[in-house]
C-alpha cells in the first residue's frame, strides 16, 4: 500500500522502487533465517522465550511475505 502510493508521484522511479524492495527483503530473509536459529537454540523448558522468539519469527515472516508481494506488485507494473 505505501508503495502504491509511492508509485503514483509524478517523479517515482518503479526500478528505483524495486531495487529498495530487493534490499529489504534480502535482509529480512537474512532475519528469518536467524530467528529460525534462534528459535530452536532456545530451551523448551522456557515458555516465555519460547512464545517470544515464535512471535518474532511470525513478525518477520510477514514483514518478508509483504514485501515479495509488493515487489511483485512493482514488477508488475
Amino acid at each position: 500500500m505505501i508503495v502504491a502510493e509511492w508509485l503514483r508521484a509524478p517523479d517515482a522511479d518503479p526500478v528505483e522502487a524495486k531495487g529498495w524492495l530487493d534490499e529489504l527483503r534480502e535482509q529480512i530473509v537474512v532475519g528469518v533465517a536467524d530467528a529460525e536459529e534462534r528459535l530452536s537454540d532456545i530451551d523448551s523448558s522456557e515458555p516465555a522465550a519460547v512464545k517470544q522468539a515464535q512471535a518474532t519469527l511470525a513478525a518477520l515472516v510477514a514483514t518478508r511475505d509483504a514485501a515479495e508481494r509488493a515487489r511483485a506488485a512493482v514488477t508488475a507494473t
